[in-house]
């Protein structure tokens, strides 16, 4: 499978930036590790210029899922979602929820009442039918 890997994150100003994550670690007390979005079509130096390494809040930090919405918005990570799932066996299903990355599954909708359905390139949701409604944070009841 061939799919982009980025991330995005909010910065302390409160806007979105999109590129490559980096941690930087602090092995002593890693409650103290910064989060960076380094933007895309840069390549890092040792001097590396403020506009383009951005420190965001790791709370939002969240990974691009390889899919759009029926809009045409990149869902990430964190997203809050509306799908709607058909199914060859039952009724369609609707789900809402949002977006985490499961070791065991890759990306599923998390709805609140403690479903979640597993989705990707090649799963029963069709991309027309998932659309993109907020961010975990700007929503914290739908999650």
């Amino acid at each position: 499978m061939n799919r982009e890997i980025t991330f995005r994150g909010k910065s302390a100003k409160g806007f979105w930036v999109y590129g490559n994550l980096h941690i930087d670690a602090n092995v002593h007390d890693p409650s103290k590790n910064l989060y960076y979005i380094i933007r895309k079509c840069f390549v890092p130096s040792l001097t590396m210029p403020s506009s383009n390494y951005i420190e965001v809040d790791p709370k939002t930090v969240g990974q691009y899922t390889g899919i759009v919405d029926c809009n045409g918005k990149r869902i990430y990570e964190g997203d809050i979602v509306n799908a709607h799932r058909f199914s060859m066996y039952d009724d369609d299903h609707y789900i809402s929820g949002e977006v985490r990355y499961g070791e065991d599954c890759g990306f599923a909708i998390y709805s609140p009442n403690g479903d979640s359905n597993y989705f990707s390139e090649t799963s029963h949701f069709q991309e027309p039918c998932i659309e993109v409604i907020g961010h975990i944070l700007d929503n914290p009841t739908n999650s």
